[in-house]
């Protein structure tokens, strides 16, 4: 549900609504399963096992509740609120990879960053400087010194990527002369 969501909103927003393409962009599922950042205080294999959960929860078109209560009758020693940041956080990742993919097959050429309001510090800082003005889509977003392509970038660190709620907007840039 957030690969489609992702899609048909950017679609949407960069004035294509009609776009009959509906399948998530390639890599997007390949993604959640390559996943293998640590969970705090977990292993590789439970790492696994959660991919496998929100994969199965990602197919089965679940939305964030379900796919905290997936999480924890697999993990059942998880607080709901320790479910509800990993289904957050996991499902942003998707969302905005997603959603970038979707922009760049559509040939968007510039991204902005939006920070709602209260993100942390290093995301306001980083709505601030891209919010008004897109850069091209290829250029990474520094956000608190890292180099990020989107909100959830897998490749960022957790204090980046854990329960952050910011948005990726597209814009047109002018001609290339």
């Amino acid at each position: 549900m957030a690969i489609e969501t992702a899609t048909l909103q950017t679609l949407a927003e960069i004035g294509r609504p009609d776009d009959p393409w509906r399948m998530p962009p390639p890599g997007v599922k390949g993604l959640i399963m390559q996943r293998k950042d640590a969970l705090e205080k977990v292993g590789a294999t439970v790492r696994d096992q959660l991919n496998t959960q929100l994969a199965e929860g990602y197919e089965g078109g679940e939305s964030t509740a379900e796919l905290m209560d997936r999480i924890r009758g697999k993990f059942n020693d998880l607080s709901r609120a320790e479910a509800k940041r990993i289904a957050v956080t996991e499902t942003n990742i998707v969302y905005g990879a997603a959603a970038h993919d979707t922009a760049i097959n559509a040939g968007v050429r510039g991204h902005r960053w939006f920070a709602e309001e209260g993100a942390r510090p290093d995301h306001e800082a980083a709505g601030e400087e891209y919010g008004d003005k897109a850069i091209p889509i290829d250029e990474p977003f520094n956000v608190g010194g890292e180099l990020l392509m989107h909100p959830g970038d897998p490749s960022g660190g957790a204090g980046n990527i854990i329960n952050c709620r910011c948005t990726e907007f597209f814009d047109a840039l002018p001609a290339e002369k």
